[in-house]
């Protein structure tokens, strides 16, 4: 899919999709519209019932975890936070805040 994918799923009529990955958030520039109420009726229309919405959320400037939590919570998600602590000789690897 080219350009903004939330944009083209409002288009698209349901995908019926056993996992959808987002993963966005690493870099300076947010895509806050892709943690919106509204993204997550796009996200859910496109969903199977008992689909799984993986967001990878590591960022080395905004804490986003609570912004999931709150919309999961609105859309009554089961979480599953994955933190990854990286080892002394992970060095250059980037710490991640979490995935849902």
């Amino acid at each position: 899919m080219l350009g903004d994918a939330r944009l083209s799923m409002e288009r698209e009529p349901p995908q019926h999709f056993d996992l959808l990955a987002l993963d966005a958030f690493s870099s300076d520039a947010i895509p806050v519209h892709l943690l919106t109420r509204e993204a997550f009726d796009v996200y859910e229309r496109h969903l199977n019932p008992g689909g799984i919405l993986a967001i990878h959320i590591s960022n080395q400037y905004l804490d986003l975890e609570p912004v999931v939590v709150n919309l999961a919570r609105q859309f009554k998600y089961k979480l599953a936070l994955i933190d990854y602590e990286e080892t002394e000789e992970e060095w250059w690897v980037i710490p991640r805040r979490g995935c849902f």
